[in-house]
């Protein structure tokens, strides 16, 4: 079928998420282990941990990488997301044996923002009453799963801590997620592992806490021979299509993979929609955030290529009636429903986290096409040579 304009997603579609998952798990272990941040039982990290090392993280954060598929199964997209969403029941947690010590110090630490200051101060008051507590990550199901209520998709989980917290001291926290400290230094803890030390500063403008991190920006992996790649996007461009690219990473994070695999050349650079162009919107409007995937902001954007301002994007009544004109090409939930919020169609890549095992979720769910890599498209839904 032909398509006037075709939005892809990045990670688990063109590269590997897999360095993606092992940063946010190195993130969440940070938090929670750094000298300089909570700094309590866990063992620190060193600058540079071997591959050994990386892994036995993820697999300890991410249980084996069953909290990744509860979490994307429900629409949590972005890497920084979820490491927030597996720090903070491991902050609550030690809150609570706090609390039956100094349950007054635990209401001052809630009611004020939770960033590094606050967090290195936890540890030492832990530390004062010799608290015998260490992370338990698969705490993180009884927390979200709590009296059988299951949290269903993102928003429930980002909001369900401060319910939580409501409920369990009466205290209404001043805000959560992504408007929190506590996101906030995740999200750029996560860019100075992923990025490095010397693409960080010059990028982030910031001094990153640790000197020395090398980044794992350059490990990246392709899901395919980049050739293939490229011979898709010729096609494309032969055949007339608009390409774009809707993405959680990081500007920077996006353009030098997409560079390196020579996938640039003939995109608009307004159609490569990134983290960056949905927090400058979410800063703008903060009482519309979040704005990134599942909710269709940035492949609206996309979609729009810089031809209006970001009121009228925000303002459309969607769904819009692009059926027939836009393909939207990804590999996760918070993919397809974006789609499907936009009025777009939507073609399952089988390259994420679980592989072809999610042939079953995307044919449960109905998308349009489902595809086992993303160099099928033209053979299989585009029909062009």
């Amino acid at each position: 079928m032909k398509y006037k304009m075709v939005l892809f997603d990045i990670d688990g579609v063109f590269l590997s998420e897999e360095r993606c998952f092992d940063v946010s798990a190195l993130t969440v272990w940070d938090l929670l282990s750094n000298p300089k941040l909570l700094g309590y039982s866990k063992p620190s990290l060193p600058i540079d941990p071997n591959e050994a090392t990386l892994q036995n993280i993820r697999q300890d954060v991410y249980q084996e990488d069953k909290v990744l598929r509860y979490l994307k199964d429900r629409g949590v997209n972005s890497n920084w997301d979820m490491a927030y969403l597996v720090v903070i029941p491991q902050i609550l947690d030690l809150l609570e044996h706090l609390a039956v010590h100094d349950e007054k110090w635990v209401h001052y630490f809630l009611q004020g923002p939770m960033d590094r200051e606050a967090l290195q101060k936890l540890g030492e008051i832990c530390h004062q009453y010799q608290l015998e507590w260490s992370p338990n990550f698969a705490h993180f199901f009884a927390f979200y799963q709590e009296n059988g209520e299951e949290r269903r998709n993102r928003q429930e989980l980002l909001e369900y801590s401060r319910q939580w917290i409501r409920d369990k001291w009466g205290i209404e926290i001043p805000s959560v997620a992504r408007s929190s400290q506590l996101w906030k230094l995740g999200q750029a803890l996560y860019q100075e592992w992923y990025l490095g030390e010397k693409l960080y500063w010059e990028t982030e403008k910031n001094e990153p806490l640790d000197m020395g991190k090398k980044g794992y920006l350059t490990e990246e992996i392709p899901l395919a021979d980049p050739k293939e790649y490229r011979e898709l996007f010729a096609s494309l461009h032969h055949a007339g299509t608009i390409v774009g690219f809707g993405t959680g990473r990081s500007k920077v994070e996006a353009l030098i993979p997409l560079q390196e695999m020579g996938l640039l050349e003939k995109i608009d650079p307004e159609r490569v929609i990134t983290a960056t162009d949905v927090m400058l919107a979410e800063e703008k409007y903060p009482e519309l955030a979040p704005l990134g995937k599942p909710e269709p902001y940035t492949y609206l954007k996309g979609y729009d290529g810089g031809n209006s301002t970001l009121e009228t994007i925000l303002a459309q009544e969607l769904p819009l009636p692009l059926r027939q004109e836009v393909l939207i090409v990804g590999d996760s939930v918070a993919d397809l429903l974006a789609a499907r919020k936009m009025g777009c169609a939507f073609a399952a890549t089988l390259t994420g986290l679980n592989g072809l095992a999610d042939r079953k979720l995307f044919e449960e769910l109905e998308a349009d096409y489902i595809i086992e890599n993303v160099t099928d498209l033209r053979r299989e839904v585009l029909l062009i040579d």
